[in-house]
């Protein structure tokens, strides 16, 4: 996973941070070579899983919102045995800030998004989901209907989860890990906003479908989001 700064002195100052503090870096940041070039470094977590800080990558021209399509990646909930080890190393080194906590898991953000980032409660890193941004409620309902036409129906959903009350429909991709396609994440006032307690959210909302709409994810589902995919078994696509 490759993470955005905003700048290369943005770069140079958490390599150095880093560094400093011990974490495993592939080396001094500098120019990358490969697709969408920049300026970056690697480097590792306490989970041991490998990631990049990278400013100044190339953009793509086609930027145009399109009814069906996701326009950028929303967040990414990864599988831990360290949930609250890999927050504070989020907040305290990478800067990132929590917004909430449930007893599955917290939810962590590095801009107005409620979450960029989310560690759930498991045995081991893995990756849980990758969510995917539709521009509204009409575009996730309309890609779940062309997903469901070649091959991949809604596995979850649709509802609207509790925590960054997002809209959420979940699929499986032909390898068998699990996507999600999510519209209208809740953004955060820095100033007001308050991060709930495993204790709050049991009382708001019972489960993770506000609507109550959404039966629960399916035993295959949840063992390909503990972190074992299972490919389906796909005719159309």
């Amino acid at each position: 996973m490759n993470f955005s700064a905003q700048d290369s002195a943005a770069v140079d100052g958490l390599h150095a941070k880093l560094s400093g503090l011990g974490i495993t870096t592939d080396g001094d940041p500098k120019n990358i070579s490969g697709p969408g070039g920049g300026y970056g470094f690697g480097f590792t977590d306490r989970d041991g899983l490998n990631y990049a800080i990278s400013s100044d990558v190339a953009v793509h021209s086609d930027t145009e919102m399109v009814g069906d399509r996701p326009f950028k990646l929303s967040h990414v909930v990864l599988n831990s045995d360290k949930v609250e080890d890999q927050t504070d190393f989020y907040r305290d080194v990478l800067g990132f800030r929590v917004s909430d906590r449930t007893e599955r898991m917290n939810f962590i953000r590095c801009s107005p998004d409620h979450h960029s980032i989310a560690f759930a409660h498991n045995e081991g890193p893995s990756l849980n989901h990758a969510a995917f941004e539709v521009p509204d409620f009409d575009a996730l309902m309309t890609g779940a209907g062309r997903m469901k036409q070649k091959g991949f129906p809604v596995q979850w959903g649709v509802g609207r989860h509790g925590p960054g009350n997002n809209v959420f429909g979940y699929f499986f991709e032909p390898n068998g890990m699990v996507i999600e396609y999510t519209a209208e994440v809740e953004q955060v006032d820095e100033d007001a906003y308050i991060t709930g307690t495993p204790e709050d959210w049991a009382k708001r909302v019972q489960g993770p479908d506000r609507w109550g709409f959404a039966d629960p994810p399916t035993p295959l589902l949840r063992q390909c989001m503990g972190g074992d995919p299972q490919a389906p078994q796909v005719d159309i696509f």
